[in-house]
């Protein structure tokens, strides 16, 4: 796809959001091409689980676990 951006930039949001993902676009500024664009598909955010590090040897401290003193809370 090409865009010209002499058009409107309402114009340009609606032709950007009919784009498919791995679809080209190219900017314009009259004849010459001023930027590409290649649309990316939106990833797919995966649900956190509790406990996926563990077994993988990652040891915390024993000091994370102790309370923080009123100086270091008033940081927060």
């Amino acid at each position: 796809m090409q865009i010209d951006l002499n058009i409107s930039p309402q114009k340009i949001e609606q032709l950007l959001l009919v784009t498919k993902p791995g679809e080209e676009v190219l900017f314009t500024y009259g004849d010459k091409v001023i930027a590409q664009l290649n649309m990316v598909q939106a990833g797919v955010k995966k649900k956190r689980q509790a406990g996926r590090l563990v077994g993988q040897g990652i040891k915390l401290d024993e000091r994370f676990f102790e309370p923080l003193d009123e100086e270091e809370l008033k940081l927060w």
